[in-house]
């Protein structure tokens, strides 16, 4: 069941327009730092059920959009990235109204995403918490 609403959120997500990339992408590890009792504590994160579809459309090669897989809301917009600090094949996302900036390797299939401002009031990544997530991505082939 899961992979069926999968393959119809993929087809959501690219809807629209001729996909020229796509790609499914996992949380694999996530954590964070929590203020408690005076002192800085690390936590960790139960990452399941946190995918993504990234994908970019032959218009706009330049620009992607990571769709969260769990509702299929757009959470980031992505272009490829000018800063010398960033290999090529990196492209560099920042959230729509939020915090976070995600950072994806389309040639070595990984990302990671960064919240952080946050004040430490709960024990779920993006919930006013800074954190930290890291994951793997594969290419999805649009046979």
């Amino acid at each position: 069941m899961k992979k069926i609403a999968l393959v119809a959120l993929i087809g959501i997500a690219t809807a629209g327009a001729a996909q020229a990339e796509t790609f499914f992408c996992t949380a694999e590890a996530a954590g964070g730092l929590k203020y408690i009792d005076g002192n800085w504590v690390g936590v960790s994160f139960n990452v399941r059920d946190q995918q993504f579809i990234v994908s970019n459309s032959l218009n706009d090669p330049g620009f992607y959009r990571v769709t969260k897989t769990v509702d299929g809301s757009a959470e980031f917009g992505c272009k490829k990235s000018k800063y010398p600090e960033l290999k090529p094949g990196e492209i560099e996302c920042v959230g729509w109204g939020s915090d976070n900036t995600m950072t994806i390797d389309l040639k070595e299939l990984r990302f990671t995403e960064i919240h952080v401002h946050g004040f430490h009031t709960s024990d779920t990544p993006g919930e006013d918490m800074s954190y930290i997530t890291g994951g793997k991505c594969a290419r999805i082939d649009p046979k």
